[in-house]
């Protein structure tokens, strides 16, 4: 392979006397070979799903307009590189492995990519088969280079017993590392609950505060807030396990939170007379410890 074997970061690693480890490393799995292993796990009905669902139209194909309309935030754009040589080496393992000295590391961790956009798909088939895929594929093609380079298993976690269950059908075979995303429907520790009824009564006093006072800044800069994938998480433990007030709040808040612009701008948006009465008896400091 024609390329630079003498880069700064080999220099650095040559003055070292102890090993670099990468603990974060990942590659782009090549889409084709992965369909092949998705179509091997879960058939070719599911790959077809899966296709569909990469080229439905999405943040580059929509306006700006509807963007805001949206909320979405924008995909990745800085995970793909644009040189040749580098984009061929995050996705060709012989390759991969071959510049590690060229990347000065001894020892790498090696993440999915490819898996991390589908652990959280609420469509439970194709979540459980992406996951299989990947961890297959990804184990296969890298056994060779294990010696260097130790790829991370993908599991989806919606409750306990699915971690349970995905372990006891073997879909991470090879693998010395388990990556797991734990989801909105795992259970919730007594501290977990703490914060998250007190982070949620923040943002619902600040929300009712700002409509009260009509302020359509601050209102469409806590729609983009709440946009953020994490507050998906904690609105569905208050709508899984809260009170019937703090669902119907829940459920408010995402209104709130895909609400038009010009809803917004034009005064429109009201918060109902439970979600207020819960706003004014929402003290982070008395909700502190125990779950709304």
């Amino acid at each position: 392979m024609a390329y630079s074997k003498d880069s700064k970061s080999a220099a650095v690693r040559a003055h070292l006397d102890h090993p670099v480890i990468d603990g974060d490393g990942h590659w782009l799995e090549p889409v084709p070979i992965f369909l092949d292993y998705l179509r091997q796990a879960a058939g070719p009905g599911v790959a077809e799903r899966f296709v569909k669902k990469q080229t439905e139209a999405g943040w580059y194909e929509w306006s700006r307009p509807e963007r805001r309309e949206r909320r979405q935030h924008r995909p990745t754009w800085w995970g793909e590189p644009a040189d040749t040589l580098d984009r061929a080496t995050a996705m060709v393992p012989a390759l991969f492995h071959e510049r590690l000295d060229d990347f000065g590391i001894d020892f790498c961790l090696l993440y999915t990519s490819l898996g991390l956009f589908h652990i959280g798909n609420p469509d439970e088939e194709l979540r459980r088969a992406c996951a299989r895929a990947v961890n297959r594929m990804n184990a296969e093609m890298f056994a060779p280079y294990r010696t260097r380079i130790a790829p991370a298993a993908v599991v989806p976690v919606y409750t306990d017993t699915n971690l349970a269950l995905q372990v006891e059908e073997r879909c991470v075979p090879g693998f010395d590392r388990l990556c797991a995303e734990l989801r909105s429907e795992r259970t919730v520790s007594a501290v977990e609950a703490s914060r998250v009824s007190v982070e949620i009564a923040s943002i619902l006093q600040d929300v009712t505060a700002r409509l009260a006072q009509r302020d359509v800044a601050g209102l469409l800069e806590r729609q983009q807030y709440l946009a953020v994938p994490r507050h998906d998480w904690l609105l569905d433990h208050v709508s899984d396990t809260g009170s019937r007030e703090w669902r119907a709040v829940a459920k408010w808040l995402r209104y709130f939170r895909s609400a038009p612009r010009q809803d917004v701008e034009r005064g429109e948006l009201t918060a109902p007379p439970e979600v207020r009465g819960v706003a004014k008896r929402a003290d982070s400091r008395r909700l502190r410890g125990r779950w709304p």
